[in-house]
């Protein structure tokens, strides 16, 4: 129950980010309407990116990788769509682009959109691997025959690997659903704007003129605006369903009043609220500012996003994008016959270096297993003061090729990745040996062990015991 809840506010605030509830948001929405509603649209626009990734540095003060390195990249966009009453709407995009440092290019990159599967010329993928690998591409792209990549979004693809419920599949259907059809998308608008009302999204949008709509937004104002909204989405739930009519949510009065108890009296809300001011340390800096212009047949949008992550990685990101759409006369789509259809799962493994092995834990026999050698280690376990089983780290480690040892001086477990030493927290030690949980391993060699170094992967399976 409590993930059926949570993926519902995680919809609700990302919905969020799109308008507000101030008569400027209402008048702005109206007019967002229209421009979704035309039947036949050509775009222009321009696109930069601005990039600065500082180097690495290791514990003992080597540089690894240079101190800053700084990519600016222009992109020319080009594209229409076509937006039929009671058909699926289908559209191109055709995308240049290029970095200032004559590294990286994209040529005559086109992408055709019909409803809800996506069409991608073989070369946009070549290009990005040519650039992050200095020119070479893994034989699995070589082997893909057709021009075209068919990327199919639908559920049960983009889901393949993942357990989502018939309630939770049911909303997501019905709004993809809604988001393809212009009268039911102008209904959820409508929807939206009730909810926003209700847990007072207010972003600060303004008004200029007849049909110019501007907003200045920093990361603090963002980030307070949707704490405080989804404290007010919380305890006005059965209301916030009512309106948006989610029968396929079938939760329970009951139910909600449990959730929300939890919310208030188990320290959900309290967690939250103070990861805000955490959230405004390490994103200060970071901003939205955008500003549109409605006329009868033609759109203006400016944008500007400045992100700007204040950690020991200090990335920071500037995107502008500048668009012009219009009225434009109707045109047919064609979209690509032949392609090499793909789950959207599998098309973002491409870009992935290979898997050099699978290392499997089976909780019911705690032995760790290597799928490319077949050999195993029975692992030492214990148990935290939680019950939770925790299990020996050395193996586990070894397993994956990682550099590991023991800090004398600060008492703690650390890895060695990409030379940097990371410090392991959250371990247990019982007569010289390290223990870790499973849902740490998960969490860290799932997403770290990408190494830039040596260019592998070690993929990590769990076999819970049943």
């Amino acid at each position: 129950m409590k993930k059926r809840m949570a993926f519902f506010l995680a919809g609700c605030m990302a919905l969020a980010t799109m308008v507000g509830c101030t008569p400027a948001h209402k008048s702005y929405m109206e007019e967002t309407k229209k421009v979704s509603n035309w039947e036949s649209v050509e775009t222009t626009g321009k696109l930069s990116l601005d990039i600065t990734v500082p180097g690495i540095i290791s514990e003992e003060g080597e540089a690894i990788a240079p101190t800053q390195e700084k990519t600016h990249i222009d992109f020319d966009i080009k594209g229409y769509n076509l937006n039929e009453k009671g058909k699926k709407q289908k559209g191109y995009v055709l995308l240049s682009g290029k970095d200032d440092k004559g590294k990286f290019q994209l040529k005559d990159v086109k992408i055709f959109v019909d409803g809800t599967d996506v069409y991608i010329s073989k070369n946009y993928m070549e290009d990005i691997m040519k650039y992050s690998r200095n020119g070479e591409l893994p034989k699995r792209v070589t082997d893909l025959k057709q021009q075209y990549i068919l990327i199919s979004n639908d559920l049960d693809s983009v889901f393949k690997n993942v357990t989502i419920g018939p309630d939770t599949s049911g909303i997501m259907e019905a709004y993809m659903d809604t988001m393809m059809n212009s009268e039911k998308r102008d209904k959820l608008f409508t929807k939206i704007g009730k909810v926003f009302d209700l847990v007072d999204f207010n972003l600060p949008m303004k008004k200029e003129g007849q049909s110019t709509y501007t907003m200045k937004l920093n990361s603090d104002e963002l980030i307070e605006i949707t704490a405080n909204s989804l404290d007010k989405a919380v305890m006005n739930l059965e209301k916030i369903i009512k309106i948006m009519d989610l029968k396929d949510l079938s939760l329970e009065k009951d139910e909600i009043a449990e959730f929300q108890n939890a919310y208030v009296n188990d320290g959900v809300k309290d967690e939250i609220m103070a990861i805000v001011p955490k959230a405004k340390t390490l994103l200060k800096g970071s901003y939205l500012n955008t500003k549109e212009t409605f006329e009868e047949d033609h759109y203006k949008s400016e944008m500007e996003l400045n992100i700007f992550v204040n950690d020991p990685s200090n990335f920071k990101m500037n995107t502008k994008i500048n668009t012009e759409s219009k009225k434009a006369e109707k045109r047919e789509v064609k979209v690509p016959t032949r392609a090499e259809s793909i789950s959207l799962e599998d098309y973002m493994e491409l870009y992935l270096p290979p898997v050099k092995d699978t290392i499997e834990l089976n909780t019911k026999t705690n032995v760790l297993r290597s799928e490319k050698t077949g050999t195993q280690v029975k692992l030492k376990t214990i148990k935290n003061g939680e019950g939770e089983v925790m299990y020996e780290f050395a193996p586990i480690m070894r397993s994956f090729g990682v550099q590991y040892g023991y800090d004398q001086k600060v008492h703690q477990v650390y890895y060695v990745d990409n030379g940097v030493k990371e410090y392991v927290e959250d371990i247990i030690e019982k007569n010289g040996i390290s223990y870790i949980s499973t849902g740490s391993i998960d969490y860290r060699w799932v997403s770290d062990m990408i190494s830039e170094d040596d260019g592998v992967i070690y993929r990590y399976v769990i076999r819970e015991a049943e």
